[in-house]
């Protein structure tokens, strides 16, 4: 199995892979926008019986500028499209190129305006799960 560690850096590097997006396994000191940040995770250990799999969430905090508001909100919509070249979902669902044996974006929340070091941001909390042998 992948440790926590190698989970959250395939998330990212999935990320990363979205033209113009800043994706970060760790939670930087700053962050540059557009930014996604990978947080995590929660486990479910023996998700199937005899050690099958272990079932994990983690969750991403996509950032984009507030210094204009229809645009930021339009971008921040672009990432959260299920589909298309900007599309959180179309980049990260499917087994991380080989890390875990399954991810999918499954829901967004708290689509919000968030203080990052001072400095407004729209963000949206993504919930990716993941599934992986031991």
């Amino acid at each position: 199995m992948a440790t926590i560690s190698q989970i959250r850096t395939g998330i990212a590097d999935r990320l990363a892979t979205i033209p113009g997006l800043h994706a970060h396994d760790i939670v930087p000191d700053s962050v540059v926008a557009p930014a996604a940040v990978v947080y995590g995770p929660e486990i479910d250990f023996d998700s199937t019986m005899a050690r099958g799999s272990d079932d994990f969430r983690f969750w991403v905090i996509l950032l984009v500028s507030r210094a204009d508001a229809r645009a930021g909100q339009e971008l921040l919509d672009t990432y959260l499209a299920p589909s298309g070249a900007s599309s959180v979902k179309a980049a990260v669902d499917g087994n991380l190129s080989g890390v875990v044996d399954f991810a999918r974006v499954k829901e967004v929340r708290e689509y919000e305006t968030r203080d990052v070091n001072g400095v407004p941001h729209f963000a949206a909390a993504i919930l990716v799960e993941v599934t992986a042998r031991p």
